[in-house]
């Protein structure tokens, strides 16, 4: 069964967790349809997505292009990704709510595709997130925490169900050993880790555990380079920001490591994906509910600071065995939820 499928989310703006999930996205619809040719995806860079991905991009901001691909398409998908949250502002949230109005209005289905909600702080973000999802055939999210914020601002009139980060559902890898000396820090500027002697000063904490090389990895290109490069530049010798062009380098990346110490939310999928010891600063609330259905909670922190990081990097190692076996199991798991919310989108659209 080929079909016509019109994506909206964050891609083609240089952040490597977006162009993952568009990346599991694309593998769940070949899985579940047999091809890709119907799926075409707003970008804000049409000729890298069509590139990375090999489907059919136009430009997000183009309201006219837009418009036309929606008019061709069979459903409309939203999502993943954070995309209806105002921690930064509320335009994004109306963009994302706009699409949704807009495919009901061409009386096309709608489905909120394996999102993470929130956080809403604003009354007025709660009740444009909760009438946008009310428009929607169908609303799969990616972890229990955002269902029930879901329920609770009244956007759950349409089915709802808890699946995975797409991600998960990208073309699995050849596992590898533990990555010996080898650390990766996903760092942001957030909270009391604003400066690069901030972010130093946590690579002095994970080199004090043995991990002697320890590689910076910007997971946005927009706001994460500079951070990591100066922070290299403190730390010196055996601290580098790795060149990762694409999502596939990152996975090796993380892959070959033997820890991983992430704020940003896909370097933790990536590490659960490649069975890597991980540690999360929680800056965000999906950061502590991933770790959450991970079910690795115990390596979760809001504290930023070197002594209970370094704490926390201490009992991951030592725990390395159990933690790649929870991981190999879970994220076998999270694999068959991500490809299920495809088959969710088969059953709307065969109604």
């Amino acid at each position: 069964m080929s079909l016509r499928g019109l994506l909206c989310g964050y891609y083609g703006c240089g952040n490597l967790g977006d162009e993952a999930v568009l990346g599991g996205i694309v593998h769940s619809w070949a899985h579940q349809f047999g091809d890709t040719k119907g799926l075409v995806a707003l970008s804000g860079a049409p000729a890298s997505t069509e590139t990375w991905h090999g489907i059919r991009a136009v430009p997000r901001m183009d309201v006219r292009a837009v418009r036309a691909a929606m008019a061709e398409t069979d459903v409309a998908i939203s999502g993943g990704g954070s995309l209806f949250q105002d921690a930064t502002s509320i335009r994004s949230l109306l963009y994302y709510a706009g699409y949704l109005w807009l495919a009901r209005r061409m009386g096309l289905p709608a489905v909120v595709y394996a999102q993470g909600v929130g956080p809403l702080h604003r009354p007025l973000s709660r009740t444009i997130t909760a009438a946008a999802f009310r428009t929607a055939a169908l609303v799969t999210v990616r972890d229990p925490d955002s269902a029930e914020l879901v329920r609770r601002i009244g956007g759950a009139t349409a089915r709802l169900e808890v699946t995975a980060d797409p991600a998960f559902a990208l073309p699995e890898r050849p596992q590898r050993e533990p990555g010996g000396e080898l650390a990766v820090l996903a760092l942001r500027a957030w909270g009391s880790l604003r400066t690069a002697a901030d972010a130093a000063e946590l690579v002095r904490a994970v080199r004090g555990e043995g991990l002697q090389r320890v590689a910076l990895l910007a997971m946005h290109a927009g706001e994460d380079v500079s951070l990591a490069r100066e922070a290299a530049a403190l730390a010196g010798e055996g601290c580098f920001v790795a060149n990762v062009p694409d999502v596939a380098s990152a996975l090796d990346l993380v892959g070959g490591a033997g820890l991983v110490v992430a704020m940003r939310l896909h370097a933790l999928v990536f590490a659960v994906m490649a069975a890597t010891p991980v540690v999360a600063l929680s800056y965000d609330p999906k950061v502590k509910s991933f770790m959450s259905s991970a079910r690795l909670s115990a390596y979760c922190t809001e504290e930023f600071g070197s002594a209970p990081v370094q704490a926390l990097c201490r009992s991951a190692l030592a725990a390395t065995p159990e933690i790649r076996r929870l991981q190999v199991a879970r994220g076998i798991e999270l694999r068959r939820e991500a490809l299920r919310t495809a088959a969710l989108v088969a059953e709307v659209v065969a109604r």
